[in-house]
This record gives C-alpha cells, sequence and structure tokens, in this order.
C-alpha cells in the first residue's frame, strides 16, 4: 500500500476513535456538598465536596476547585485540598470567615471536559457570645409565700446559641434541688441568637435570700462565659406568731469537731430564739464550749461526749412561742488499735479457711472494709464476709 495513503487511514481511524471517546455520555453526580460550619476563631475548618460519575468510567477523573469570596483558593499553607475533595483550613483566622463553594468538574484523560458542576456556597461563621441582654432584678418576698420567686436573664446574641446556668453567692445551683427549677428556651423567633433562661424558687424559705448570678456560656467559647450583675433575693418574716422556718436536725460529729444545728424561726415581731438542753432546768448561756449565734444556730466548739444529749429550739415574740422538733448530737469516736488483727494462714488447696478481725472500739460501731493485695476485696463464690 502506499505510504502517503496508509498514513491518511491511520489518522482517519485515530480521529473517528477519538471521537467516539469524547461523545461518551458522562453524568456528574453530587456525593457530597459543602454544609455551614462554626468554629471557634483560631481552630480548624473542613468543608466537604465530592462527586462521581455515572455511568463509571476508568478513564474519567473528578477535579475539585475551592473558592472563598469567589476567589480560587490555592492549596498550600493553611489550606490543604485531600484527594477526595474535602477542604481543610488550619488555624483559622478572622479573614477566613465568608463563603466557599466548590467546583466538580469531570475530564476524560484527554482533558476534555464531559460534565460541570458549581454547588452552592457554604459560610464559615466564627463563634462569639455578646454581653447578656437582660439582666436579673433583685426580688423581695416574704418566708413561706404561697408563689414562687422567679430571676431572668436573656443571653446577648450567641453563635451557636449559648447555655444558661446559676449561681447563688458565689456556688452552681443544680436544677431541682433545694426547691429550685431553671429553664430556658430560645428567645423571639426561630432566627433568634439569644437565649431566655428562668430560675425559679419553689416554697421560698429565709435560707433561699442571698445574691443570684446567671452565668452565659457559648459551648465554643467554654473558657470566656458572661455573668450578670449580682441579682438580690430579699427573704421578709411572715408577719405574725413565730414559726419554724428551718428545723435543726440530728448530727453525729467526731469528737474534738466543731458541730452547728442551725435554727431558722421566723415572726413579726422577729422572735427571740433560745436553746435548752432535754433535762435541763435553763436555757443555754454563752460559754467558750457552746453558744447561740445571731441566726438563731447553736454551736459547739469541741464536742466532748459529755455534751452528748437531746436539744430543743424556741423561739419568743409578744404573739407567742413556737418550738422545732428536738434533736440528738452524738460523739463519735474510735480507738486506734484493733481487738483482732488478722494473721498469716497456711492450708491446704482446696481446705477452708478463715481470717480473723476485730475493728478498734468505735462509737459508732466501725465498718470493715478488707482488700488483698492492696485492691478493695469482693467475695465471690465460696467467700463470705461475716459480720461477727
Amino acid at each position: 500500500m502506499d505510504t502517503c495513503l496508509f498514513s491518511s487511514v491511520f489518522r482517519l481511524l485515530l480521529t473517528t476513535i477519538l471521537i467516539s471517546r469524547c461523545t461518551c455520555s458522562a453524568e456528574l453526580v453530587v456525593a457530597e456538598s459543602p454544609s455551614d460550619i462554626v468554629v471557634a476563631l483560631g481552630f480548624p475548618a473542613v468543608f466537604h465536596c465530592s462527586g462521581q460519575y455515572n455511568p463509571h468510567m476508568e478513564s474519567l477523573y473528578t477535579i475539585v476547585e475551592w473558592k472563598h469570596n469567589n476567589v480560587v483558593i490555592t492549596p498550600g499553607g493553611r489550606f490543604h485540598v485531600f484527594s477526595n475533595g474535602t477542604l481543610d483550613i488550619k488555624r483559622t483566622e478572622i479573614g477566613d470567615a465568608g463563603n466557599y463553594s466548590c467546583k466538580l468538574t469531570i475530564e476524560d484523560a484527554y482533558g476534555v471536559v464531559r460534565d460541570t458542576q458549581t454547588l452552592p456556597a457554604a459560610w464559615l461563621y466564627f463563634a462569639f457570645l455578646d454581653d447578656i441582654f437582660y439582666q436579673p432584678t433583685n426580688m423581695t418576698v416574704v418566708d413561706l409565700q404561697s408563689a414562687p420567686a422567679y430571676f431572668q436573664c436573656i443571653t446577648g446574641d450567641s453563635l451557636p446559641l449559648a447555655t444558661i446556668s446559676w449561681e447563688k453567692d458565689g456556688v452552681p445551683l443544680v436544677d431541682d434541688q433545694d426547691n429550685v427549677v431553671i429553664y430556658s428556651s430560645q428567645f423571639g423567633d426561630q432566627n433568634s441568637l439569644k437565649v431566655s433562661g428562668t430560675l425559679q424558687i419553689n416554697n421560698v424559705r429565709s435560707v433561699h435570700a442571698g445574691h443570684y448570678r446567671c452565668v452565659v456560656t457559648n459551648p465554643y467559647l467554654p473558657d470566656h462565659p458572661a455573668r450578670s450583675w449580682p441579682a438580690t433575693l430579699t427573704v421578709g418574716p411572715n408577719p405574725g406568731a413565730p414559726y419554724v422556718s428551718l428545723a435543726p436536725t440530728s448530727q453525729v460529729v467526731a469528737m474534738g469537731q466543731a458541730a452547728i444545728f442551725p435554727c431558722v424561726i421566723l415572726g413579726d415581731p422577729a422572735p427571740a430564739i433560745t436553746w435548752l438542753e432535754e433535762g435541763a432546768a435553763t436555757n443555754i448561756v454563752n460559754s467558750t464550749e457552746v453558744q447561740v449565734l445571731l441566726n438563731g444556730s447553736l454551736r459547739f466548739s469541741s464536742v466532748t461526749q459529755a455534751q452528748e444529749g437531746s436539744y430543743v429550739c424556741t423561739g419568743t415574740s409578744m404573739l407567742g412561742t413556737v418550738s422545732a422538733p428536738s434533736v440528738t448530737l452524738f460523739s463519735a469516736s474510735m480507738d486506734w488499735s484493733f481487738v483482732i488483727e488478722p494473721t498469716d494462714l497456711d492450708v491446704l488447696e482446696g481446705s477452708p479457711s478463715t481470717f480473723f478481725c476485730r475493728p478498734p472500739f468505735s462509737r459508732p460501731a466501725a465498718n470493715v472494709t478488707w482488700y488483698k493485695d492492696s485492691l478493695l476485696y469482693t467475695p465471690r463464690t465460696g467467700a463470705q464476709i461475716l459480720s461477727k
């Protein structure tokens, strides 16, 4: 065959093959689109973007191009694009905020574009917390009033939404404890960035009096909470004859330690509070060993066995007298030496063995715990710890 004719036929055949390859249908299918994210400034941010071609052909390739605020991102430095299309931004800076869009392109081995899609942009927001929008205010209530006491707090704008907790005199409050109920909800419409929180105190008592703060925390900025100014809850006495607002409870106290029995008796006019040891002829008089404090509490400086007994708190005014139920002070002590200490045993395997232990004399009775090789011992099948 003529050389020129062969060359022409070969070029025609090659062109036909290329045209055939280039006209195959390839549809781009989006596998994952970028989504809006919120991060703390300085933390990494990640956007996902990937696609597939249908039908699958070995000679096709997916190319991902990212833009930030419509400017093409050149990978390098803090910006890295993984082979699956994911954009990773390390150590975000303030200028990184804005929209991020990805463009997916299918090309064949010859660089011919078969399909392309630009996906909707996603936004990078930085976490923030504005100043408190509404501060709790002072409140005055009456002891034992039927209506609850309320404090309200509304956060400033926060992204993501902030959480609200409460403190009393600097100590965190726990929901559903000591008649305290804490609840919160988004303030305003569904697009609002504020949260409203309420502290509700049911069955108000004088012990609830104090200074309250709401503490607002952005979950992405936990080390930078916002605290409201203190709001004071004043609890006045219920007018009339004396009544017990807070009764004391019995206590077991180690000998030599201090002990305090709180007793709150209120009324209007304010009653005088006295304490009496049952069986004694006169009320307790302040001394270095025992004192009736100005708030009505009974304090023992250093408990002794001789002070054991039952005590009664009484409030008296011109309108009457009332006493709280009697309480008991019990002094605890324990000797330093065991009555019987366990000793080493040599036994045949499979035969029974018993370690004897009698604890030191103790008031009240001591609890006995066993350890094996310095680890707390839990009896297994065939073993038991006897109480006597």
